[in-house]
């Protein structure tokens, strides 16, 4: 189960250098990583669940529930609190991803295949773009 979750959010990586294409639902724009992260939270959560996965102390936590504690706050307080609460669930997305990054990116090997995967991609997407750009002035 800890490989499993481990893949997928390399997938994950992966997929955050492709913006395009993107959907509306719900009235948001949704990117193609927003499709993976549900399998990566499942598969964290469950190799967390199982004791395969610790979640690591780290001091990151704190900034990251006090953010989520103080919007949530805010919401709560808001005129308009129905919006508010609307986005709620995409900044405990944004805090979740966080969460999941600090308790699997555990060793230097995770963090530097991380770090090339989303390299790697982050190239062809830059690529594909150059050559878009350059199709576009070139072709009528």
């Amino acid at each position: 189960m800890k490989r499993t979750a481990e893949i997928a959010f390399l997938i994950f990586v992966a997929s955050l250098a492709t913006m395009r294409p993107f959907y509306n639902f719900a009235g948001f724009r949704v990117v193609p990583s927003d499709f993976v992260f549900p399998l990566v939270f499942i598969f964290t959560g469950a190799a967390i669940a199982s004791g395969r996965i610790k979640l690591q102390k780290d001091p990151l936590y704190l900034p990251v529930t006090a953010y989520v504690l103080a919007l949530t706050l805010a919401a709560a307080f808001s005129e308009n609190a129905g919006v508010s609460f609307t986005k709620l669930p995409g900044i405990i997305y944004l805090a979740s991803i966080s969460v999941i990054t600090i308790s699997l990116l555990y060793s230097r090997d995770l963090l530097y295949g991380a770090a090339r995967i989303w390299i790697f991609a982050s190239t062809i997407a830059a690529t594909i773009a150059a050559f878009t750009a350059i199709g576009f002035y070139l072709i009528p």
